[in-house]
């Protein structure tokens, strides 16, 4: 029999749970009260998400009872139908992380994720906020096995700026001048455009 009221605290539980991915189905019987109901609470609220992927109640209790220590294939053979990288997106949504697998096989959304921000935030932001199942010394390791630590070619815009305002400014407002330079790289810039213009003019 369906309750009649539901509290401001079955009413989070309910939401909670659709958020973390669980059925329309399972959250039914789970506080028996009748699907179409459930939708209404949850489009009142503004977080019903009518996906019809969603992740059911055993696939859940699954994952979090095996994600920390099983391998990526046992995960993968008892989840059929999801990818690893949609296992490994819910996993983090859900706060899971996997104890002694920093070296297990790297996803190609992992790779994504190190190729654009390594260079910019480094690896220990990567492993702190966005891959935390892996490790700073792992995703450094990764990033350069997949060619990440490489800077890309100065810009013809760049080297103008350098060429332009070298002889004009010190060196500590020429930085500024190339934000997507860090300060140790930027520095190496200079000096070997210095030695060019030392050599262009005592040649």
């Amino acid at each position: 029999m369906e309750v009649k009221n539901i509290t401001n605290e079955m009413k989070q539980c309910i939401i909670s749970d659709h958020l973390s991915g669980i059925r329309l189905k399972d959250i039914s019987e789970k506080y028996d009260i009748l699907t179409p109901r459930i939708i209404r609470l949850l489009k009142n609220e503004g977080c019903f998400n009518p996906s019809t992927n969603r992740w059911t109640k055993s696939e859940l209790e699954y994952l979090k009872n095996n994600y920390s220590c099983a391998t990526w294939e046992e995960i993968e053979k008892n989840l059929p139908g999801r990818d690893r990288s949609n296992i490994f997106t819910k996993a983090s949504n859900l706060g899971l992380s996997r104890i002694g697998v920093e070296f297990a096989l790297y996803s190609e959304y992992e790779d994504n994720i190190i190729r654009q921000y390594y260079i910019s935030h480094g690896a220990k932001y990567i492993s702190e906020n966005i891959l935390k199942c892996r490790t700073e010394k792992s995703v450094n390791t990764r990033a350069k096995r997949i060619g990440a630590t490489s800077k890309p070619f100065w810009s013809e815009r760049e080297d103008k700026i350098l060429i332009e305002n070298y002889d004009k400014m010190p060196v500590n407002m020429i930085l500024p001048l190339l934000p997507n330079r860090t300060s140790n790289y930027r520095s190496c810039k200079i000096i070997q455009y210095s030695k060019l213009l030392f050599k262009s003019i005592y040649k």
